[in-house]
């Protein structure tokens, strides 16, 4: 499945557990969706640079299952694991790189 997204939250949980949460909105609600990811996935983030208000897409497959409480009631799970992430759109307050443009010609201006 597939799933696109701004980044909420980034929580690196340990050092090889990552929480990836984005928001989506569905009719006039946003609702927050938790999914996790492993060392590769903590790489790729790593490299691309990406960082909270970032737009990303992801790849995720469901993984269930179910246990047996220390109360003797079954209780199930269900965890969105991430196969591949990437950086679809950086937010523009994120960037540090700033350009200089001439208003009359709308050239850059270096350094």
């Amino acid at each position: 499945m597939v799933v696109e997204g701004k980044i909420f939250e980034l929580n690196g949980t340990s050092p090889k557990i990552i929480e990836v949460v984005i928001r989506k909105k569905k009719a006039e609600r946003f609702f927050p969706i938790c999914f996790i990811g492993f060392s590769q996935t903590m790489e790729v983030i790593k490299t691309l640079g990406i960082e909270k208000t970032d737009k990303v897409r992801i790849n995720f497959t469901l993984s269930s299952k179910k246990w047996v409480g220390k109360d003797g009631v079954s209780r199930y799970g269900t965890s969105a694991i991430i196969d591949a992430i990437d950086l679809i759109e950086k937010n523009a307050k994120g960037q540090t790189e700033v350009v200089f443009v001439n208003e009359d010609t709308g050239e850059i201006i270096e350094d």
